[in-house]
């Protein structure tokens, strides 16, 4: 089975294309132990930049998402 099918994203500095980030993708089912990424950033980033979700791949009815909550208490 192959590990990484989509490969690491490189990150450019916008004012210098010289100086550049690889960033490597965290597997899903990794330990806690080798997440560098606190929940919260996650959740912070997601809710400011909604349009990084693949929102329209999924269903494109949902295309113009609008955070309103990072956390949604439901009945279990």
């Amino acid at each position: 089975m192959i590990d990484n099918v989509y490969g690491n994203m490189i990150r450019f500095n916008r004012s210098d294309g010289n100086d550049h980030e690889i960033i490597h993708r965290i597997p899903l089912n990794a330990p806690t132990s080798q997440i560098n990424v606190v929940e919260v950033t996650l959740q912070n980033l997601l809710f400011r930049n909604p349009q990084t979700l693949p929102i329209r791949s999924i269903d494109a009815a949902y295309d113009a998402v609008v955070p309103v909550c990072r956390e949604l208490n439901t009945l279990a």
